[in-house]
C-alpha cells in the first residue's frame, strides 16, 4: 500500500518540476535579447555603413532596430519623443537599411523600449520589401554620439 502512494507522489513532483522548467524555458525564450548587429559604434555626421554577415530578414510581423547609447535613460511615462543624451544634448539619428537590390529604406524613430537597457526604437517605413535581405545598415547624426550596441528584433507580438 505504501509503495503505490510513493510512486504517485514522485510522479506528481516530477510533473510539477517539468512544468516549472518548461515555464522558465518559455519565459527565457520569449524575453531573449534582440539579435546584436554591431557594438561600439561612433556615430558622426558622415554615414557609417555596417555590412552584415547575416542580413536582416522579415520573417515575423514586427521588426525594429534598437540603439543602446552609453548611459542613456528615458524617463518612464514621459511623453517626449526627443532623444536626449545624458549631457542634455538632443540627437536625431538617421538610419537606413539597404537590401541587396540597393534601394535604401529609411528607419523611423518610433519611441523607446525598456528591457535589459533603455533603447531607442526605430522601425522601417512602409516601403520595406519583406521578401528582401538587408545586408547594410547606414547610420549618421548631426550631433555625434557613441552607440554601445545596435540590435535587430524580428518577432510576432501577442
Amino acid at each position: 500500500m505504501k509503495k503505490p502512494i510513493l510512486i504517485f507522489i514522485y510522479a506528481v513532483v516530477g510533473l510539477v518540476a517539468c512544468l516549472m522548467v518548461g515555464y522558465v524555458a518559455i519565459t527565457v525564450y520569449i524575453n531573449w535579447p534582440a539579435r546584436p548587429i554591431a557594438k561600439n559604434i561612433s556615430v558622426s555626421q558622415e554615414w557609417t555603413e555596417l555590412h552584415l554577415d547575416h542580413p536582416l530578414t522579415f520573417k515575423h510581423r514586427d521588426q525594429s532596430l534598437k540603439l543602446q547609447i552609453k548611459d542613456f535613460s528615458h524617463e518612464r511615462g514621459s511623453r517626449t519623443r526627443e532623444i536626449r543624451l545624458p549631457n542634455g544634448t538632443v540627437i536625431n539619428p538617421e538610419i537606413e537599411i539597404v537590401p541587396d537590390s540597393g534601394n535604401a529604406v529609411k528607419m523611423q524613430h518610433t519611441g523607446f523600449t525598456y528591457k535589459y537597457f533603455d533603447a531607442i526604437d526605430f522601425r522601417p517605413s512602409d516601403s520595406v520589401q519583406t521578401n528582401a535581405r538587408y545586408s547594410v545598415i547606414r547610420i549618421r547624426s548631426d550631433v555625434p554620439f557613441y552607440c554601445e550596441g545596435i540590435y535587430w528584433v524580428d518577432y510576432n507580438p501577442k
